[in-house]
C-alpha cells in the first residue's frame, strides 16, 4: 500500500498502516455481528456481541497498530460466519470461503492452523451423525476436499515466504513454531521469567487481569450454562457449541502442553477472543431471559439497563486511558499493576515523552538515553522534521536481562526516557533515592501506574506529570 500510494514519509507510512489495521479490525467486528445474528437469531443480542468485541480497552488499542495479533483476531472473527453457514447448510460454497479465510489467518498467525483442523473434525462428525456410520456421503467428501484444497492454495497465495521453496519453508516454520527463538524476559506476577519458561497459567491469568470484569462474568455465565445444556443434550447446534468451546480451549491447552514461547501478555492468542465473546453474548442473553422471568419489566428496558451496566465501565476506561488503552488492567491486577506485570511494553507512550522534550528544550543538540532505543526511534518519526536531527539516542547496555541502573553515572547525556520494560527500575524509581530518579521532569501516570518517565541527567528540575 505504501509503495502503491507512493508514500515516502515514515510518519505517513505508520499512519497508513494504522488506518489499514483498524479497517481490518472493524471488518472483523461487522462480520462477527452477522455471525451472531445468524446463530443467536436476534439483531439486538448480535449488536451486544459486537460491542463485547469492540469495547475491550486493551484489544481496542491493539486494533490500531498491532499488524499481526489484531489482524489474526479480525480474520478469526470473519471466519466464524462461513464456518457456521457451512455447518448449518453443508454448503461447498461456504466451505471454500472458509478455507480461503483459514489460509489467510494461518499466514498471519501460524498457531491458527488449529482452526481448519477443528473445522474438518466438525464436518466429519456432522456427516457421521447424518449417516450413523463412517460411510460418508458424497457431498461431505466433496466439501472436505474443496475445503482442504482452498486452505492449501490460500496459505500459499497469502504467504510469500512459501513461493520460492514451499516444502523447505513449511518444514522450517513448523520447526520454529513450537519454540520460537526468543530469549527475552517477561515481567509476570512480580518475577522476571524467560519467554520459553512461562508457567502453565500465564495465558489464563493475563486474560483475567486485562478483560473488563463484566465481560468475564458474562463469559462464565454463558460457558457454564452451555456446558450444562450440553451435558443434558438440550443445546441447539450441539457440535457447533463444542467447536466454539474448543476454539479457545484447544489453543490454550496446546500452548501449555508444548510449553510454547510467549511474551508481551496474551497478544499471541488474541485470535481466541471472538470465541470468548460468543459465550459472553450467550451469558448476556440468558441473563436477560432469567431477569425477565423474575422482574416485571419489558425485555427492551432490561437490555438497555444491563447494557449500560456492562459497557459503561469499559467505555469510560477507553476514554480516560486515551491514547494508552494498551495498559488497561482490571482490579484483579492489583492497585498498581506495573508492580507485578508489564506496563506499556509496546512503547506507544514514547511519542508523548519525546514531544515533551522537543517542546520544553530548544537546544540544537540533545542526547537521549533509553533502554528501548528501537521503540524510541520509531516514535521519533512523528516528531517535527526540523528537530529530528537534533536528537541522538544511546541504548543502555543490558546485564543479565536487566538494565544496569546502578551505574547510570557512566552514561553521558541530557535525558533518560524509559517505559520500565524488562528492568527492575520501576520499583527502584518509586523510591526515588538515587540518581537519576530524583530528577524526574515528566511522567505519564494512568490508574496508579507510571507508564513512562523522563529524567534530567544534568540537574534536578521541577516535576511535571500527566495524570
Amino acid at each position: 500500500i505504501d509503495l502503491a500510494l507512493n508514500i515516502q514519509d515514515k510518519a505517513e507510512i505508520f499512519m497508513m498502516r494504522h488506518r489499514v489495521n483498524f479497517t481490518f479490525y472493524l471488518l472483523g467486528i461487522y462480520t462477527f455481528f452477522l455471525f451472531s445474528k445468524s446463530i443467536l437469531q436476534s439483531k439486538i443480542i448480535a449488536f451486544i456481541a459486537s460491542m463485547f468485541l469492540l469495547l475491550h480497552p486493551r484489544l481496542f488499542a491493539h486494533g490500531f497498530y498491532n499488524c499481526k495479533d489484531s489482524i489474526a483476531q479480525a480474520i478469526m472473527s470473519c471466519a466464524l460466519l462461513p464456518i457456521f453457514l457451512t455447518y448449518k447448510k453443508n454448503s461447498i460454497k461456504y466451505g471454500i470461503i472458509t478455507g480461503i479465510i483459514c489460509g489467510l489467518a494461518i499466514s498471519t498467525r501460524i498457531p491458527v492452523i488449529f482452526l481448519p483442523c477443528l473445522f474438518l473434525l466438525l464436518i466429519l462428525i456432522q456427516s457421521y451423525n447424518q449417516k450413523k456410520s463412517l460411510n460418508f456421503t458424497k457431498s461431505s467428501i466433496n466439501l472436505t476436499g474443496y475445503f482442504i484444497l482452498s486452505v492449501i492454495i490460500s496459505v500459499y497465495v497469502f504467504w510469500p515466504i512459501l513461493w520460492a521453496k514451499p516444502l523447505i519453508s513449511i518444514k522450517h516454520v513448523f520447526e520454529t513454531m513450537n519454540h520460537f527463538p526468543w530469549h527475552g524476559i517477561n515481567y509476570y506476577m512480580g518475577n522476571f521469567i524467560r519467554g520459553d519458561q512461562i508457567p502453565w497459567h500465564y495465558i489464563p491469568v493475563w486474560i483475567f487481569i486485562t478483560t473488563p470484569i463484566t465481560f468475564l462474568i458474562f463469559f462464565l455465565i454463558g460457558l457454564i450454562n452451555t456446558l450444562l445444556k450440553l451435558y443434558e443434550k438440550q443445546e441447539q447446534y450441539f457440535w457447533f457449541q463444542i467447536f466454539m468451546i474448543s476454539g479457545f480451549a484447544c489453543p490454550i491447552s496446546i500452548i501449555i502442553f508444548l510449553n510454547s514461547t510467549l511474551y508481551d501478555g496474551w497478544r499471541h492468542v488474541f485470535f481466541i477472543y471472538p470465541f470468548l465473546v460468543y459465550f459472553m453474548s450467550l451469558g448476556f442473553s440468558r441473563t436477560i431471559n432469567w431477569l425477565k422471568s423474575k422482574i416485571p419489566i419489558s425485555k427492551n428496558k432490561l437490555i438497555i439497563s444491563l447494557s449500560f451496566l456492562t459497557f459503561v465501565g469499559p467505555l469510560i476506561n477507553i476514554v480516560n486511558l486515551h491514547p494508552h488503552q494498551q495498559v488497561h488492567y482490571n482490579f484483579l491486577a492489583g492497585k498498581d499493576p506495573m508492580e507485578n506485570f508489564e506496563g506499556d511494553y509496546w512503547g506507544a507512550s514514547m511519542r508523548q515523552g519525546l514531544e515533551w522534550i522537543m517542546k520544553n528544550d530548544d537546544r540544537d543538540s540533545l542526547t537521549i538515553i533509553s533502554p528501548e532505543g528501537i521503540v524510541a526511534t520509531k516514535n521519533w518519526s512523528f516528531l517535527d522534521k526540523k528537530r529530528q536531527k537534533s536528537f541522538k539516542y544511546i541504548k543502555r547496555r543490558k546485564i543479565n536481562s536487566t538494565f544496569e541502573y546502578e551505574n547510570m553515572l557512566k552514561y553521558s547525556g541530557d535525558y533518560y526516557i524509559t517505559n520500565f520494560r524488562g528492568s527492575k527500575e520501576y520499583s527502584h524509581m518509586k523510591k526515588a533515592l538515587t540518581y537519576p530518579f530524583k530528577n524526574e521532569v515528566y511522567s505519564i501516570n494512568i490508574n496508579n501506574m507510571k507508564i513512562l518517565a523522563i529524567y534530567d541527567l544534568n540537574k534536578t528540575s521541577n516535576i511535571s506529570s500527566q495524570n
